[in-house]
């Protein structure tokens, strides 16, 4: 796991948390992510499935997990079936959540590295998988009848209230492996494949909405950041209803729970994510600013040098119970790179052959330095405000482009200088103005930009 990423902001207690992050992404990966510190010792496949990202931006994963998604695939079983546990206790063979790791990783890995080979070397395992589980999970309904661990470690294990609808997960689940299922069944030329595992996904998606969606309030069943935040991350909410349920979430951490998140495991891996792509990133460094229980501003302040198994490890009892995984930090390392310091790949031209530069400058921030060593060399962004002016020092790598969207006022107030490189020598192209940024078409090169902020 050679170290490709650096990241380091003006928030302080930021910068000791994304720390701690990291100690954990090194702590958990021994041959495959395991419990490193207590008694199981396990492959849980609840988690790589998401914070496989966060690790890929600070460390090269890509033989970690092309070497752990072979151990998956032995651990099949002649009908099909994947345990949750990985190939040792083989438990919750039912579930299609946790190994859902088969179908997410592999369509992760390929768009991050841009290696074709991980679908084709995992989709008889992942169509294998899923034809199992729509035989024996999918009640008369098209809803899942196996529950299996829900949102695990959500903030409802300490605070008594009711945790996620499990039967709710795992349909969302299933609706959204045979999203993924399809999608890469079309790539590798399996037409009747992929025509198969659409049309499930979309029964199983109405299905959803009809059995744990309200109408009436625009909430689904259980009403909890999960229940909100599942369906509009795998697009299961219908269009005309996605603000009202985006307005819905974001009251729940603000208003109802004062800046404070109550997700789990399986929240934890879309909940950064997903307040970024509803254009409220401000909502989710509000949460990462956070030092009162749940936050893992409070393991700092608790003397936390890695992260938790259970947002209250220090009052619980020691049973089920580390200090040094990665099951509540979910996506939170890709989001400190995405959307602070705003390097993201785009799933069209994979494995940053192409590269979405858009950082957000959100709350007291003043300053973010973030890098990632991707195949085709450095990608450097470094953002400073002063005075209301955005100055951002950006390093494209040979022989790929990007679109870099700069926050600014109006596309008038931005300057740019730099030196593209030989290949790039038509330098800067200007796009358009679209969400209080100046988008620009750049080659490969280093540039500064500097705009006057909205």
């Amino acid at each position: 796991m050679e170290k490709v990423g650096e990241f380091t902001c003006s928030n302080e207690l930021l910068n000791k948390i994304y720390a701690n992050v990291v100690r954990s992404m090194r702590l958990q990966n021994r041959s495959i992510p395991m419990e490193p510190d207590r008694d199981e010792r396990q492959g849980w496949l609840g988690h790589p499935a998401k914070t496989s990202e966060s690790e890929a931006y600070v460390f090269n994963v890509a033989p970690f997990y092309a070497s752990f998604l072979g151990e998956v695939r032995i651990d099949q079983g002649a009908k099909g079936d994947l345990s949750s546990s990985g190939s040792f206790w083989s438990l919750a063979r039912e579930d299609p959540v946790w190994p859902a790791v088969i179908a997410i990783l592999p369509d992760w890995y390929y768009h991050f590295y841009g290696d074709r080979r991980v679908l084709q070397q995992n989709y008889d395992c992942l169509k294998r998988w899923m034809l199992f589980q729509t035989s024996v999970n999918l009640g008369p309904d098209g809803t899942s009848k196996y529950g299996g661990f829900g949102d695990w470690v959500d903030a409802s294990t300490f605070e008594g209230g009711n945790g996620t609808n499990s039967i709710m997960l795992s349909t969302a689940y299933i609706s959204h492996n045979c999203r993924i299922a399809a999608r890469v069944a079309g790539m590798l030329g399996h037409t009747e494949d992929q025509k198969h595992f659409r049309a499930l996904a979309d029964r199983v998606a109405a299905a959803f909405q009809k059995r744990f969606f309200r109408p009436e309030s625009n909430k689904y069943e259980g009403e909890t950041q999960c229940s909100y935040l599942v369906p509009l991350a795998f697009g299961l909410v219908p269009e005309d209803r996605r603000k009202a349920v985006e307005a819905n979430f974001v009251d729940d951490i603000l208003v109802k729970r004062k800046g404070r998140l109550s997700v789990g495991l399986l929240g934890m891996q879309w909940f950064m994510q997903v307040l970024t792509d509803i254009g409220r990133p401000d909502v989710a460094y509000t949460v990462a600013t956070q030092t009162t229980r749940p936050s893992w501003g409070y393991m700092v302040a608790k003397g936390g040098t890695s992260i938790w198994e259970r947002w209250n490890y220090d009052t619980c009892d020691p049973g089920m119970n580390g200090e040094s995984q990665m099951i509540l930090a979910g996506n939170l390392g890709a989001w400190f790179y995405q959307t602070l310091g705003g390097i993201n790949y785009d799933p069209v031209q994979p494995g940053f052959k192409h590269i979405i530069l858009r950082p957000r400058p959100v709350g007291d921030l003043t300053f973010v330095r973030a890098s990632h060593k991707c195949l085709y060399g450095l990608i450097r962004s470094e953002w400073k405000i002063e005075g209301g002016h955005f100055r951002w020092d950006v390093v494209i790598p040979p022989n790929t482009t990007a679109t870099v969207h700069v926050p600014a006022k109006d596309a008038a107030g931005v300057t740019e200088s730099g030196k593209p490189a030989a290949a790039a020598a038509a330098g800067v192209k200007f796009l358009r103005m679209e969400n209080r940024a100046a988008a620009y078409a750049v080659g490969a090169g280093t540039y500064r930009f500097q705009s006057t902020l909205p």
